[in-house]
């Protein structure tokens, strides 16, 4: 007996130790949730790399960037402004439009009262035949054709006709000088008319002057902004 133990206890121990660390090798190593693993042994294995996962972007492993996803509030994209000078241009044909039909009216008005031979037309008509003579004669059958349909209108063409052509050459072969002063000033009239309707720079002094006549004889009275500034009628700040 030995430390109170008898001899077939301590040999009994002695084997048990020798089977223990038999019995160990035989065990699973089991992971311990961190990186780095632990062998049957105690011993820290090496750490094994997790496996990459796509985040459907084309890359993976934790360094990708996240995937961006909408929340579906995004603001709507707001409607092109129209731009300043658009709106000042349509707004300046819609005048030119306005005024040029006003002076239609006031060119039949003054065509209708008009007495061409009466010694006080006298200078209305040389007015308005010297202008007509001067500008470019590029509107020849176009203004014959507006005369022609103010005269009709108005029911002083004195002449039967199908169309502006026949009744000018009727007219130039009448002999009637009353009749062919009537039609040379309507023809001048409607010259001036259709240069100061075409004309989209600012106005000379052929568009003033034909306003003027219209203001003068025909009571015509400029509406639109823009006519008016073309007029020198308005400034900066209101009326002149």
């Amino acid at each position: 007996v030995r430390e109170g133990m008898t001899p077939s206890a301590a040999h009994a121990q002695v084997l048990a130790r020798q089977r223990q660390p038999e019995e160990n090798r035989g065990v699973s190593a089991v992971s311990n949730g961190n990186a780095n693993e632990t062998t049957a042994e105690g011993v820290p294995g090496p750490a094994h790399p997790a496996a990459p996962v796509s985040n459907g972007n084309g890359s993976t492993g934790s360094s990708a960037a996240p995937i961006a996803v909408s929340n579906g509030n995004a603001a709507p994209t707001p409607p092109a402004q129209r731009k300043p000078k658009q709106a000042e241009a349509k707004q300046e044909d819609a005048d030119r439009r306005a005024a040029a039909t006003a002076r239609d009216a006031a060119c039949r008005l003054l065509l209708e009262a008009a007495d061409i031979s009466s010694p006080d037309t006298h200078d209305l008509v040389i007015n308005v035949l010297t202008a007509a003579v001067l500008a470019p004669q590029q509107q020849v059958a176009a203004a014959q054709q507006r005369a022609f349909t103010w005269l009709r209108d108005t029911a002083r063409h004195g002449l039967d006709a199908a169309d502006a052509s026949a009744y000018f050459s009727a007219v130039q072969e009448s002999g009637d000088s009353t009749v062919q002063r009537l039609a040379a000033f309507a023809s001048a009239l409607a010259t001036g008319e259709l240069r100061t309707a075409a004309r989209r720079q600012s106005w000379g002094t052929r568009e003033i002057q034909h306003v003027r006549v219209l203001q003068q004889h025909a009571q015509y009275d400029p509406q639109t902004e823009w006519e008016k500034k073309e007029l020198g009628m308005v400034a900066a700040g209101g009326d002149r």
